[in-house]
Order: C-alpha cells, then sequence, then structure tokens
C-alpha cells in the first residue's frame, strides 16, 4: 500500500498518531464486557517473542470487533 495518491499528491491519514486505545474500564456498549476480556488478553500477550501470542485467538479480536463479538468465527 503506498502512502501517496495515484496522481502523486500525499493522502491524509484517517487517525491521529497521537491516538491511544480506550481503558479498558472506559469500554461500554454493546458486549462491553467481551471487549474487555479481549483488551485484557491482548495486553497479557508475549509479543516480544516470535510466534509466542496465540494467533488464533489474537485473530478473534479484530474479528469481534468488525463482525461483532455474538457472530461465530469461522473454521478452517
Amino acid at each position: 500500500m503506498s502512502d501517496k495518491a495515484v496522481d502523486g499528491t500525499a493522502l491524509t491519514r484517517r487517525q491521529s498518531l497521537f491516538d491511544v486505545n480506550q481503558r479498558v474500564g472506559d469500554i461500554t456498549g454493546p458486549d462491553a464486557a467481551a471487549r474487555r476480556a479481549a483488551a485484557i488478553a491482548s495486553a497479557r500477550r508475549n509479543f516480544h517473542e516470535p510466534a509466542a501470542a496465540p494467533t488464533e485467538r489474537l485473530d478473534r479480536i479484530p474479528w469481534g470487533e468488525a463482525k461483532g463479538w455474538r457472530v461465530t468465527y469461522p473454521t478452517v
């Protein structure tokens, strides 16, 4: 993916580089309990060692955020 538009002009980013993740205690709304649990689990993962973080569990986090936490995760 390029950081330049087709005509050569720079694209404007959609998210500020200064945005930070929401605090776990501030997570509210639909499926807040599942979202808080996922945030805590993700924070506890070891990202310093290659393949130490369980990919299948981590893949479920963006799936839940994008599709909904009650939508069944696809199997291989």
